[in-house]
């Protein structure tokens, strides 16, 4: 799996940082993960408040792009937020497939 971090405006959460924890937290969904982006923006600017955004995108080679993003009042609860909507996104993707659909019971009394 590949890594890539963008930040547009000097934040003070290292790049290893973000990057062992995406790496730890995706550690199970790996196999279908191809890359990942991670943006970091200050959405308005040195104002304060819920304003650091993380966007995630997910290239996974079964099913497709997954992108997800969070705002938090610090750029590790932000990072953390959008890994773990990702995850969840990406654990119904794989769930989803196994679960088999039940026919309304329209469908069952409809003249074939």
């Amino acid at each position: 799996m590949q890594i890539v971090i963008n930040n547009r405006n000097a934040i003070s959460l290292s790049k290893e940082v973000a990057h062992d924890r995406l790496r730890f937290s995706l550690r199970r969904l790996s196999a279908w993960i191809r890359r990942a982006n991670v943006d970091f923006v200050d959405v308005n600017g040195p104002r304060g408040g819920q304003d650091k955004q993380c966007r995630l995108e997910l290239t996974t080679s079964k099913f497709g792009l997954v992108v997800v993003s969070a705002r938090a009042g610090d750029w590790r609860m932000a990072l953390n937020k959008a890994v773990a909507r990702a995850v969840r996104k990406l654990m119904s993707s794989v769930k989803r497939p196994l679960a088999k659909r039940q026919p309304s019971p329209r469908e069952t009394f409809l003249p074939q």
